[in-house]
């Protein structure tokens, strides 16, 4: 999920202006809409991760074996910033 086409990987061009930290919620949100509408009826998990993050996927798989995927669920933090003034 990119704002830009790259030839040399398969990439998925969002409708964001540029990459930028002020952007990062749309972006968030127009792939995870991407992801839903292209994949749901394909797939009964979807993870969002940085390139920063590092994941177990055997680790992942038994934490979610204990899940219904037709309920919906969050794993994760909720960040709250507090708007200054």
């Amino acid at each position: 999920m990119t704002d830009k086409h790259d030839d040399d990987l398969p990439t998925v061009v969002l409708p964001i202006l540029e990459e930028s930290r002020q952007d990062l919620w749309l972006k968030t949100r127009l792939s995870l809409l991407y992801a839903y509408t292209k994949f749901i009826d394909e797939y009964d998990w979807f993870l969002k991760a940085d390139d920063d993050t590092f994941v177990i996927v055997e680790n992942l798989k038994e934490m979610l074996s204990h899940y219904d995927p037709l309920k919906k669920h969050f794993f994760g933090d909720v960040l709250i910033r507090e708007s200054v003034v």
